[in-house]
């Protein structure tokens, strides 16, 4: 017999929980057509759905509509007629037409639907009726249903009706995986538009895992640095921080990132599935720096008078106080001299080098003898610090609110304690400035001075401890170099005591890829 309709028709059906207890994949569903429609070509859509309370849900569908739901036009679905030697048999490809599904859906043991619908009245599918006559040439009668759920109707869309002596003709075909047998998928990145750098990537996923499935990850980057990729892939963990050994880039043209999964199971019912419209990843480019001297730090306050040819520039810390030590090393540089004008125009870098936090000391050397090495022709050039009450050469540095101590409150010692992971490529600076309540200097005019990292208990002697691992938060203490806070204002009077303080935390890196991590400060300003 065969049946047409115009609104939704279903068939519910039951994964048994004894054959499949993890479930089942199904990847396609049979049908067999009588007839199809060939005036408006309307296509005829299969979908896979829960059932509620014994009835196909009115909207939910399994996977999602992407790929829970299949849909085939007229020249895709075959027809029987049913009668002599043209009986539906699904041994035949010919006589049945197979909806295959964009992905396998996962089904949970249990009872769910197979709903069918189109905008034609010219489609009719097989069912068995129980009562109606059996389509084998035996003329028997259909005298029971099928234990394979019950058929519905609808006439809305949306509420079914069950018919119980009616089943639809069906085959519902299910995955069949090879166990112990991994299998691979390589994942690449889209080109954006324009290089992206980072320092530390997390690759995260959406994943169906079963008792006896997994899935492994690995990775091939593009090394920012030579523009190489790797050759060999590196397993990694996804949903993990992944802190990388150098910084990689992705380009604006080619492929940049290569993410294999490996996918196994010990089931041939069940397999690991990802989700491969979610698979992402987030990189993190660290900006940090070691305290180089970038071409944007240097002013030329004065480019000099008859400057006849370039001077190599030479810079050093001051070391007039403790809060200026450990002089940067590794620059090198000039001063450009126009020699049409006598003047210098341009400074040119070679080398940033690295450490320049303290009063940079710019020195010119010119050729013996020229008249530019003068002290009334030479040049002057100055340098950022992060010494002064702006700038600096840090890439990465936090400040914080000036904070107001109560009247009757002024403090002459600052202690700043951070509990930090500071691995051995890395260094935390800490800085502070202040101002007396009788100073009318502007806060934002006051230098900074760095402070000293000591040993607890014994404050002498300073720490040089760093993090071995990355759960390794260390306690740190940070006190003046000097014994009080006392400095000299700009208008020569020395002030004991202040009223008024911040704290500045310089981090500095030689390699991007590690970075200090500070998970709590706390700044105590103390009495005389």
């Amino acid at each position: 017999m065969a049946t047409s309709f115009i609104d939704p028709v279903a068939q519910t059906f039951f994964v048994d929980a004894a054959t499949y207890p993890k479930g089942m994949f199904v990847h396609s569903v049979d049908l067999v057509f009588k007839k199809k429609d060939q005036v408006t070509y309307q296509p005829f859509t299969v979908q896979l759905r829960p059932v509620i309370n014994g009835y196909p849900h009115s909207s939910l569908i399994h996977s999602s509509a992407a790929l829970g739901q299949v849909s085939l036009r007229p020249d895709k679905i075959n027809v029987v007629t049913g009668s002599g030697t043209n009986i539906p048999n699904l041994s035949n490809p010919n006589h049945y037409t197979r909806f295959k599904f964009p992905a396998p859906i996962f089904l949970l043991p249990g009872e769910h639907a197979i709903v069918m619908f189109t905008n034609s009245d010219n489609y009719e599918v097989f069912i068995a009726e129980v009562g109606g006559t059996r389509l084998d040439g035996s003329d028997r009668r259909v005298d029971k249903q099928v234990y394979t759920g019950s058929f519905f109707k609808s006439q809305n869309g949306s509420t079914y009706t069950a018919y119980q002596d009616i089943d639809l003709m069906f085959r519902l075909n299910a995955c069949d995986f090879t166990p112990n047998s991994t299998t691979e998928v390589v994942f690449e990145n889209i080109s954006p538009t324009s290089n992206i750098e980072f320092d530390l990537m997390k690759v995260g996923t959406q994943e169906l895992l079963f008792d006896g499935a997994s899935t492994n990850y690995s990775y091939r980057l593009r090394d920012n640095s030579s523009g190489v990729l790797d050759t060999e892939y590196t397993s990694f963990l996804q949903d993990e921080n992944l802190v990388l050994d150098t910084r990689k880039v992705v380009y604006t043209s080619g492929n940049s990132v290569f993410i294999k999964a490996g996918l196994v199971t010990s089931d041939n019912t069940v397999s690991p599935m990802i989700d491969s419209t979610r698979v992402n990843l987030i990189g993190v480019k660290n900006v940090i720096n070691d305290c180089g001297l970038a071409l944007n730090k240097f002013t030329i306050v004065d480019a000099g008078r008859n400057q006849t040819g370039n001077a190599t520039l030479y810079v050093s810390n001051s070391t007039a106080s403790y809060s200026d030590v450990y002089p940067g090393s590794g620059f090198v540089g000039k001063a450009v001299a126009n020699t049409t004008s006598g003047k210098i125009e341009r400074i040119e870098i070679t080398t940033e080098g690295s450490g320049y936090v303290g009063n940079t000391n710019i020195f010119l050397s010119y050729d013996a003898g020229g008249p530019q090495s003068t002290s009334e022709n030479r040049a002057v050039i100055s340098c950022e610090s992060e010494i002064s009450p702006t700038g600096g050469p840090a890439a990465a540095r936090y400040i914080t609110r000036r904070v107001n101590l109560a009247d009757g409150f002024d403090a002459n010692m600052i202690r700043v304690y951070l509990t930090a992971y500071q691995p051995s490529a890395t260094t935390i600076e800490v800085y502070y400035r202040v101002l007396a309540d009788e100073d009318e200097t502007l806060f934002e005019d006051r230098p900074y001075v760095r402070m000293i990292n000591v040993q607890q208990g014994n404050e002498s002697i300073l720490n040089t401890l760093k993090s071995q691992v990355e759960t390794d938060f260390i306690e740190y203490l940070f006190k003046p170099s000097t014994l009080d806070c006392s400095y000299l204002g700009t208008d020569g009077v020395t002030y004991n005591n202040f009223k008024t303080f911040s704290i500045k935390i310089v981090m500095r890196s030689s390699d991007t890829n590690y970075v200090p991590i500070i998970k709590d400060f706390r700044a105590i300003a103390l009495a005389p």
